[in-house]
């Protein structure tokens, strides 16, 4: 209302809240956008939990006691997980490819290994590249449990064969199997995290000549 009589507000204008006492709770605004735990609504619906726990659809709960459900989460990282009561948990990414070509050793970033496909010239003979310490792979998983795991490609874009790669853990990881990569070959890895506390196992899955 605007004094006696009923207007349209404008789309960041506040149509109704749900509060307790000061907290808001909902916001739904004059664009039609609607907020659970936010004011400012980005999307038609957001759903916004400062622990990242932000959905859970349940299978046949009546009291808020869900022995069946799935829960969506997001981490501070930006990544996305969605997990159920039977188990299953899948970190989902966006697969991207970077190049990365130093004349040293290098160390994978977070990012570079859950970005999925990372080519790399050595620029140099037999370089040692570290991956990124457990805590940091952990910590970018949302609510991170045993188990979780997630895939990634090194290619070797070397111009001479003595120029390999060979891929060593950083702090609280461990490699398992042949973890050297030689000139115009690709590795393909697989990461289990093994305690959310700070440890995972790389496993080498196989490789093949590009």
């Amino acid at each position: 209302r605007s004094g006696a009589s009923v207007q349209a507000l404008a789309d960041a204008e506040t149509v109704l809240t749900v509060a307790n006492h000061t907290s808001t709770k909902l916001s739904v605004m004059g664009s039609g956008k609607t907020g659970i735990g936010t004011t400012a609504p980005d999307k038609v619906l957001e759903v916004n939990s400062s622990d990242g726990n932000n959905l859970r659809l349940t299978h046949n709960d009546s009291n808020g006691s869900a022995a069946n459900y799935a829960d969506l989460q997001v981490s501070s990282a930006g990544y996305f997980a969605l997990r159920t009561s039977a188990g299953q948990s899948s970190p989902i990414t966006k697969t991207t490819v970077t190049t990365a070509s130093s004349a040293s050793n290098k160390t994978y970033g977070v990012d570079e290994i859950f970005g999925g496909y990372i080519i790399r010239d050595p620029a140099g003979d037999a370089r040692s590249d570290v991956t990124p310490a457990a805590t940091a792979i952990i910590t970018a998983i949302p609510n991170c449990a045993a188990g979780d795991s997630f895939r990634f490609l090194i290619k070797n874009a070397a111009d001479a064969a003595d120029e390999t790669i060979t891929v060593t853990g950083g702090s609280g990881v461990t490699i398992t199997g042949t973890a050297t990569i030689a000139q115009n070959n690709t590795k393909e890895f697989l990461c289990v995290i093994t305690d959310p506390d700070g440890a995972a196992t790389i496993y080498s899955l196989g490789t093949w000549t590009h």
